[in-house]
């Protein structure tokens, strides 16, 4: 458990690279395991998807992405 390898009021990131469904195991437990004075930041694999396709769009086209537009779609399916 993660609370046993930190001290009481540190924090941690856990990152989800799956974006289906939104809220995986590992991010409730995440949510759980902030009880007691540990502190999780929750990085969610859609968030992550989004930062991807905003990146490689710009590599590719040498243009600024349409964040709202494609944050709009990602966020959209479920």
């Amino acid at each position: 458990r993660a609370e046993a390898a930190a001290p009481a009021g540190s924090a941690g990131v856990v990152v989800e690279l799956a974006y289906r469904p939104r809220e995986t195991a590992l991010l409730a437990a995440a949510t759980s395991g902030s009880e007691g004075g540990f502190k999780w930041a929750r990085v969610r694999g859609e968030d992550i998807l989004l930062e991807q396709g905003v990146e490689q769009f710009e590599r590719w086209t040498g243009r600024r992405a349409p964040r709202r537009a494609m944050a709009a779609q990602v966020l959209q399916r479920e």
